[in-house]
């Protein structure tokens, strides 16, 4: 997760306390930083509970097998 991601989750989430009011402009270096610092809590989290992070997802067909189905009489 970028640090860009993280900012804008955050703006969206707190838009109605923030209101007409100017969200925190950080650097480029600050964004990156608030990225890189919230993969390395992740990651030390994950690691700390043993989690597995594997997503499946069907997005493709690998080893594709053709099977003819046979006509079906309807006497």
């Amino acid at each position: 997760m970028d640090g860009e991601t993280i900012l804008d989750t955050l703006r969206n989430q707190n838009d109605y306390l923030i209101g007409d009011s100017e969200f925190i402009s950080p650097t480029k270096e600050q964004t990156k930083e608030l990225g890189d610092a919230v993969n390395t809590a992740i990651k030390s989290w994950v690691a700390k509970h043993n989690l597995n992070l594997t997503a499946w997802q069907f997005a493709g067909i690998r080893n594709h097998e053709c099977v003819d189905i046979p006509e079906v009489s309807h006497e």
